[in-house]
């Protein structure tokens, strides 16, 4: 219970005004998007470019899950999977390489791939 409140003011110091906030946007949304927010402006500024995607691991957890709900926390495991070293094996054959300004070469995976409407 602790952790949950501190949890909380963490979030109230981040501010919703970071998050754009949709009116259909469930409570389970809106709760993913803050705690995505928090590490980023917490833990993942002080990390480094660790991640070998674009957008960033924690960009496409808060888009996907923005976009699909509860779908997007399984996209968004599923992406956390993927991102790790072995995964440039694959860039011919399922990602295209990308050069992003201030990161480098990156593999592309956008949200909007994942899902063919």
């Amino acid at each position: 219970m602790p952790l949950l409140l501190s949890l909380l003011i963490c979030i109230e110091c981040v501010g919703a005004d970071s998050i754009s906030i949709k009116k259909d946007q469930s409570f389970f949304s809106l709760l993913g998007t803050k705690v995505i927010r928090v590490y980023q402006v917490f833990f993942s500024s002080r990390q480094g470019d660790v991640c070998n995607f674009t957008p960033s691991c924690s960009n496409y957890a808060s888009e996907v899950i923005k976009k699909h709900g509860l779908l997007g926390v399984l996209m968004t495991f599923d992406r956390l999977e993927r991102c790790n070293y072995f995964a440039w094996q694959y860039r011919d054959k399922y990602y295209k390489v990308k050069w992003v300004p201030e990161r480098g070469y990156k593999l592309y995976d956008p949200v909007d791939l994942d899902i063919e409407k």
